[in-house]
């Protein structure tokens, strides 16, 4: 069983790098990946929101090929693989060094069934945190299967991807208390006589662990992005509960979470069956604390493509007992069950994110209508109302996104639109970029002069009729 999961992994993988290449503008010019594609591509340089440092893996090739000066398209296509390639490679790590396949069920859990939208939201730091955890879980385990045990180098090496998988997201920190916790009781339960060696290994981790998050959370500024979060926490408490956001979330996108729920009933019948009990009660009540602080954490909600990787974290309650029973526990007969229901997850979550990916495309369509009223009128700089931009998007990134994809078909079809707020001041000035809101007034000068090339010109107001554009007298 251990070689069809690797196979199963590679015909995974083959799927994914081919959406990667098909859908790659829809994975580059949306939202935080233009942002984040446009700041590597103008400077040059690794880019770091919200001190999540190890999210600069999958920057590194993208940036190799900026450096090398690249076409702007050529990029954007490496920007989409990179991600892929290093979701492959933990999976290759996993596979072949640890020993441990079965890593390909929170990996699928993770990138197809609990994603739709954060598909194409591939900067999302909560995708790569959680491959982390699941590299961790991977080492944990083949350390445990192999002969020599030396507390040195287990502590180091789980030591380095806590800190990567927690260095992309705070919110890892549950899924790396949940794995740290299932193995300590899983191997408290089967090594009766070693249970001091047992602590050692596991209590330091969890120590280690519980430091980051409380050192995190000091020193996160309170109306930052993820201190917002934490204030929420405290005061959603009370006897709204039930009616706040997340669980509506849930109710909305039932397709989505569908089979998901179907594997934790069928585990929970299965765990019984085995008489494994503290090991389902572990895993339903981490399940559950987890829950109750989504559900206060968020209860004022959020765009879907967040509240998508809110949720992404239950991939790892829901798959770490189903990589141990599948392994330890689970009869041919059950091993194929779960291997179905793995099976059409995948599939109701390709077919989700490739059903969204038209969403995306009508957006790109936009922008090829901009980008053609700019050809016919020589106006590079435009002001739009807020009725003719995209529906159904977030529109913050939009001087990203139409910038990047003018380019694509050199530097003297650049263009870049921003949504007229009302502020009139600067407009007057040809060096003037509008970037996003909290980093409104950009220096056109200081444009990546390979790619990007504005003309120095004046912002002009437009407006729209149907799929038309033209200059507002």
């Amino acid at each position: 069983m251990k070689l069809n999961l690797v196979k199963i992994g590679h015909l995974y993988f083959i799927f994914l790098f081919i959406l990667s290449i098909v859908f790659y503008m829809e994975r580059t010019l949306y939202m935080d990946c233009a942002y984040h594609c446009f700041n590597i591509i103008n400077f040059k340089w690794f880019f770091i929101a919200s001190q999540r440092y190890s999210v600069v893996i999958p920057e590194i090739i993208p940036l190799l090929f900026i450096v090398l000066k690249a076409p702007l398209s050529v990029i954007l296509l490496s920007f989409s693989l990179s991600y892929t390639i290093l979701y492959y490679s933990v999976f290759l790590l996993s596979a072949y060094t640890f020993k441990t396949p079965q890593v390909i069920f929170p990996i699928i859990l993770v990138l197809t069934c609990f994603s739709e939208q954060s598909y194409f939201h591939i900067v999302t730091e909560t995708h790569q945190g959680l491959i982390y955890c699941i590299l961790l879980f991977s080492w944990i385990n083949y350390y445990n299967i192999k002969a020599f045990k030396n507390p040195i180098i287990f502590n180091l090496v789980s030591s380095l991807m806590i800190f990567l998988a927690f260095g992309a997201h705070p919110v890892t920190f549950f899924p790396i208390l949940f794995i740290i916790g299932f193995f300590l009781i899983e191997s408290w339960h089967n090594n009766t006589d070693d249970r001091k060696k047992i602590i050692s290994y596991y209590v330091p981790l969890i120590i280690l662990t519980l430091f980051g998050f409380i050192l995190r959370a000091i020193l996160t500024p309170v109306h930052s992005y993820d201190g917002q979060f934490y204030s929420q926490l405290t005061a959603n408490i009370g006897w709204r509960f039930l009616t706040l956001y997340p669980i509506k979330f849930v109710f909305f996108h039932y397709i989505l979470y569908a089979f998901p729920a179907v594997m934790v009933f069928t585990l929970f019948i299965y765990y019984r069956r085995s008489k494994k009990n503290v090991l389902l009660y572990y895993s339903v009540l981490s399940a559950l604390v987890f829950f109750v602080i989504l559900q206060l954490t968020f209860g004022k909600g959020d765009s879907d493509v967040m509240m998508e990787k809110n949720f992404m974290p239950f991939a790892i309650f829901i798959a770490i007992p189903l990589c141990y029973f599948f392994v330890n526990k689970a009869s041919d007969r059950q091993k194929k069950i779960i291997l179905g229901m793995v099976f059409c997850s995948v599939v109701v979550g390709f077919t989700t994110e490739i059903a969204y990916s038209k969403h995306i495309r009508k957006r790109i369509e936009f922008y090829n209508n901009l980008s053609s009223f700019t050809n016919e009128t020589g106006k590079r700089k435009l002001l739009i109302p807020s009725s003719c931009a995209p529906s159904r998007e977030i529109n913050w990134a939009i001087g990203a996104e139409t910038l990047l994809y003018s380019s694509l078909t050199g530097k003297e079809n650049s263009m870049t639109a921003y949504i007229n707020d009302g502020d009139t001041s600067h407009l007057n000035e040809t060096n003037l970029f509008l970037l996003v809101p909290f980093w409104k007034y950009s220096d056109e000068s200081q444009l990546n002069s390979n790619y990007f090339d504005l003309g120095h010109q004046k912002y002009v107001n437009i407006t729209c009729k149907g799929d038309s554009f033209m200059l507002m007298q």
